[in-house]
């Protein structure tokens, strides 16, 4: 199975009025409800697919870490190509 996750507002509460916090790599922190509902959904059989614009932030060797720092742990992740200048995902 493919999951197709994005990061602002999905694992990262969208809170115009409040900064999120930022844990000790310098991403903010997941919310407590998205991390759990990740967790179910994420099963060795799922690969993960990051199409969020802070895709290219990190490698994917990075992005594992950054998500087992937050408790969830994905045997299979990947990340859409990088955007052409001007386009959207």
């Amino acid at each position: 199975m493919l999951l197709f996750l994005d990061i602002d507002g999905v694992m990262v509460p969208a809170k115009s009025w409040e900064r999120p916090m930022l844990l000790s790599d310098g991403f903010p922190a997941f919310s407590d409800q998205a991390v759990r509902a990740l967790q179910r959904i994420v099963t060795p059989d799922v690969t993960v697919i990051l199409t969020t614009s802070h895709k290219s932030r990190f490698s994917i060797e990075q992005w594992e870490v950054l998500f087992n720092n937050r408790g969830i742990e994905i045997h299979h992740l990947r990340k859409l190509n990088e955007n052409a200048p001007g386009s959207s995902r």
